[in-house]
């Protein structure tokens, strides 16, 4: 029964998948086609394609009230780097800095550093 269950529901997944183009997609731009090919990875505490999730391994021993200094310290530079790149159409130059601001924001929040960066790494072999 339950392999039964599992095949209908790959099969109208495949089946979905497959005539979402026409349906959704039609007359839309490049990237909102890109973010509509963009699956989640199973097991992840994620709930958008947009959505970051620090993946980094964990570093005992490692001064990260320093590495945050030192990232915020350089904020400006960043900031201004992102501002003189000519290679950026306007649109990525506003999402970069949107997602930099972001980046500073947790950066900014010991709290949210703690939650989103330090607390979320992995262990080897885990």
């Amino acid at each position: 029964m339950f392999f039964t269950y599992a095949l209908l529901m790959m099969m109208g997944y495949y089946i979905l998948k497959t005539i979402r183009e026409p349906l959704l997609l039609t007359g839309m731009s490049a990237e909102v086609k890109s973010y509509a090919y963009a699956g989640l990875p199973p097991g992840l505490p994620l709930h958008s394609n947009r959505q970051r999730l620090y993946r980094g391994f964990c570093h005992p021993g490692l001064d990260w009230d320093a590495l945050f200094r030192k990232f915020r310290a350089n904020r400006m530079q960043v900031f201004e780097l992102i501002e003189s790149l000519p290679s950026l159409s306007e649109r990525a130059r506003r999402t970069s800095l949107k997602y930099m601001k972001y980046f500073y924001k947790i950066l900014d929040s010991p709290k949210k550093r703690q939650e989103m960066i330090v607390g979320a790494c992995r262990r080897p072999g885990g």
